[in-house]
C-alpha cells in the first residue's frame, strides 16, 4: 500500500495568487499536445508507462508573474517583472549567482534565479527531484534549462527555480508568461501526494525561513541535527 505524503505550499502574497497559481499535481496540467494525442495502441505516448507514470506521479509549479529577461552571454541587462518597480527590489524576484559557483562552466549560460512566492512543508522524510518542465515546453524547448536537484521539504522549505538561459552573442530577450509550468517536483518514491495551499502572514513566512547558523554546509548540518532531534540523540 502506498504512502501518503501530504504537502502544504505557503505563501505570503495575496488571495489571488492561491486562487489562480497554486502548485498542484500534474494532472491538472496535462500538456495540450497530450490532450489532442489520439490513442493508438503501441504507437503513441498514451501507452507509454514511464510518460504516464510521471504525469500521474508529479507536482507542477506554475509561473507565478510575467517575466521579461533581456541578457548577453551570461550578464543579465535588464529584468520586467509586474510589481518590481525599482532595481532596489528586483532582488526580490530574481537572483544571480556568480560562475565560480560552478567553476566556470557552462561558458556564456546566463544563470537565472526565479525567487518563488512558495514555501513548503512535508509531514514525510521523502526526497523531491525539482526538474525542467520539458513537457511544457513546446515553444520554448532549447531557450532555457532548470538545473536539477534533490530537495526534501521535511527539513527544508524553499522553491527557488534555478535555470541556464541558452547562451546568446548579442542582446536577447525571452518572457516568460505567468501560469505556465515552470518547475517539476517527482517524489523518488512510490507515495500517494496531498496537495494543500496556504495563505500566511508576512511575519509567520519569515518564520519559516532557514534559520542560518553556520558559514558552510547549511543543508546538510540542519538535516542533520533535526535527525537528531527527532531520534533523541
Amino acid at each position: 500500500m502506498k504512502k501518503t505524503v501530504n504537502l502544504t505550499f505557503y505563501t505570503k502574497e495575496n488571495e489571488q495568487l492561491v486562487e489562480m497559481f497554486s502548485p498542484d499535481l500534474m494532472k491538472k496540467f496535462i500538456p495540450n499536445w497530450f490532450k489532442g494525442l489520439k490513442h493508438t495502441p503501441g504507437v503513441t505516448m498514451n501507452n507509454c508507462p514511464g510518460f504516464v507514470d510521471f504525469l500521474q506521479s508529479s507536482i507542477v509549479i506554475p509561473l507565478w508573474s510575467d517575466f521579461k529577461i533581456t541578457y548577453e552571454k551570461s550578464i543579465i541587462l535588464d529584468v520586467e517583472c509586474p510589481g518590481a518597480n525599482t532595481s532596489n527590489n528586483i532582488q526580490e524576484y530574481i537572483q544571480q549567482h556568480t560562475p565560480n559557483q560552478w567553476n566556470f562552466a557552462y561558458k556564456d549560460s546566463c544563470h537565472v534565479k526565479l525567487m518563488s512566492p512558495w514555501l513548503v512543508k512535508s509531514d514525510a522524510d521523502i526526497d523531491f527531484m525539482m526538474h525542467d518542465p520539458t513537457w511544457h515546453k513546446e515553444k520554448q524547448m532549447g531557450m532555457y534549462t532548470l538545473v536539477p536537484g534533490i530537495v526534501n521539504f521535511r527539513y527544508q522549505p524553499s522553491t527557488a527555480i534555478n535555470m541556464f538561459l541558452t547562451p546568446s552573442e548579442k542582446s536577447k530577450t525571452i518572457e516568460f508568461e505567468a501560469g505556465a509550468p515552470m518547475a517539476y517536483l517527482t517524489p523518488l518514491g512510490n507515495v500517494n501526494l496531498k496537495i494543500k495551499t496556504e495563505l500566511i502572514s508576512h511575519e509567520r513566512w519569515n518564520q519559516m525561513l532557514k534559520h542560518r547558523f553556520s558559514f558552510t554546509n547549511l543543508a546538510q548540518k540542519t538535516k542533520k541535527f533535526i535527525m537528531r532531534r527527532n531520534n533523541g540523540r
